[in-house]
């Protein structure tokens, strides 16, 4: 799980994810400490109702349309016209598309990270509306192992298989919970 708390108060104890490893719970937090405690199912759950409670409260800053403008004007204008000055003067010219470059490269980076942000909250919301249908190895320390279709072809599998009736356990009860693997 990423650390989208950039909006609310920084929580020096926002975990990230956590493994189970020679009888340890090993938790890596946001601020690059790890904590690690003695393994025990009650300890584990609070965990991850506690990733769960940082899901639920996931949000980015979304880019100012100022933001949107400038990586576009860069791209479109400023780059093309200092890479033109450069080859009209030469070295004279070579700061000017630097520093076209610098501002391209950065507007481009605030850009792509917010919509990958977007795209991954998206993931996470969906997660936790449909997570009680999921199978249990889907939880909110492995979330992204799974991409937003991977989620939503495992929930179409599951609806398929609930509401299927050639699908039946010996006993007679509906298969359930069908995990994709990638």
């Amino acid at each position: 799980m990423k650390d989208y708390s950039l909006v609310i108060k920084k929580d020096d104890n926002y975990i990230l994810s956590y493994s189970i490893k020679s009888g340890e719970i090993i938790a890596k937090l946001a601020n690059g400490e790890k904590y690690i405690v003695p393994y025990n199912s009650e300890d584990e759950k609070s965990i991850l109702a506690k990733m769960e409670k940082q899901a639920k409260n996931a949000s980015f800053i979304p880019l100012k349309r100022i933001e949107k403008v400038a990586t576009f004007f860069c791209l479109i204008v400023v780059l093309p016209l200092a890479t033109y000055n450069v080859i009209l003067n030469g070295a004279i010219g070579a700061g000017g598309l630097a520093l076209a470059i610098l501002a391209t490269v950065s507007y481009s980076v605030k850009m792509l990270s917010s919509i990958l942000a977007k795209r991954d909250i998206s993931k996470l919301n969906y997660f936790l509306d449909n997570q009680q249908a999921l199978n249990e190895d889907v939880n909110i320390n492995n979330i992204d192992k799974f991409t937003l279709k991977d989620l939503k072809r495992m929930m179409t599998n599951v609806e398929k298989t609930e509401s299927s009736s050639l699908l039946k356990n010996e006993d007679n009860t509906k298969v359930a919970n069908i995990l994709i693997k990638r």
